[in-house]
């Protein structure tokens, strides 16, 4: 049976089976051998330079090595060169080969209906699986849904149960905080007494103000211990080191401040003559005194007791000084 070339469809030739113009090269060869097969060919085996044994191109390994070198490069690069032509007909009838399976519609008849069928149903599973995709993606589209819900559930709860806890809370009264109550009258006026009744602590010489708010409300500031703590303007003074406890009466209602106050005493400026009560005196010490200051220092004596001065002018100095006590 005749056969054909499996790339131009041409038929082959029955000896050597070659395709007359694909391998025309190879026949021209065969034929060549054919003719110099009645020749004997006498073949050089050994260098005549160093006697060692030449490999099949008739080169000595030793003596041309670059020779080698560039023959074995050469034929690498016509390796990296050759052109393979695709099997484009059958090799059995010369007929065109499917270009996708590379079979013959004829003599692989029966390959190519299995390889259809093969291809039918990798379509078909790959159909069934695209339609399971879009109930797996619905699937996790609910799960997020609904966790996305209890999530926006959770915080409002929160915020519901927060906002009533701090309702609560200002409903309360707050234990270091004492606000009078006021009526429903007293509600639409700015009238408000509010006082922070906690410990006080400060230093001799030192004055605070009272943490509280009074507008429209009058009140007194009553002192236990005057040596302890005084007041000016409304403030807390330090006069000496102690602790007392401070009465602010407002409407009838009493609110008790304790009051610490640190360090020692020191109120040598307010003092005229300092040591005028502890020392004698001199012509020295008072000879750069005014009139005016000779009189306060000599009614000083007296203000140290806690004497009362019918003099307004003198009763207002004496006021102004913290260690002054009447």
């Amino acid at each position: 049976m005749a056969k054909f070339c499996g790339k131009c469809g041409t038929k082959l030739d029955e000896e050597t089976g070659l395709c007359p113009s694909c391998g025309a090269e190879k026949l021209i060869a065969l034929q060549k051998e054919k003719e110099k097969k009645v020749e004997i060919v006498y073949q050089k085996k050994f260098c005549t330079k160093c006697g060692g044994p030449l490999d099949e191109n008739g080169l000595c390994p030793q003596c041309d090595e670059e020779k080698i070198r560039a023959l074995n490069q050469n034929d690498e690069d016509g390796e990296e060169n050759k052109v393979v032509r695709k099997q484009r007909f059958c090799s059995k009838c010369g007929f065109n080969l499917d270009e996708e399976t590379g079979l013959c519609p004829k003599c692989d008849r029966k390959k190519l209906k299995d390889r259809v069928e093969d291809d039918q149903e990798e379509i078909i599973e790959e159909e069934e699986e695209e339609s399971k995709r879009p109930k797996v993606l619905k699937i996790i589209g609910m799960v997020v849904g609904s966790l996305v819900i209890i999530a926006i559930a959770v915080v409002v709860i929160f915020f519901l149960l927060n906002n009533v806890i701090n309702k609560d809370n200002d409903d309360t009264t707050n234990d270091n905080e004492v606000v009078e109550e006021v009526t429903d009258e007293e509600e639409t006026t700015s009238n408000v007494f509010t006082i922070n009744t906690y410990d006080y602590t400060l230093e001799v010489g030192e004055c605070v103000d009272i943490d509280m708010e009074a507008d429209g409300y009058s009140y007194s500031l009553v002192s236990n211990d005057t040596s302890v703590v005084s007041f000016k303007n409304n403030q807390l003074c330090g006069v000496g080191a102690g602790e007392t406890t401070v009465i602010i009466t407002c409407e009838g209602v009493e609110y008790t401040l304790n009051v610490t106050v640190e360090g020692e005493e020191d109120d040598s400026d307010e003092y005229i003559l300092a040591n005028s009560s502890t020392e004698l005196l001199t012509a020295s010490d008072v000879e750069n005194l005014t009139a005016d200051e000779l009189r306060l220092a000599r009614n000083e004596i007296y203000a140290r007791h806690g004497c009362y001065f019918e003099d307004e002018e003198l009763q207002a100095y004496f006021e102004s000084c913290s260690w002054y006590e009447n």
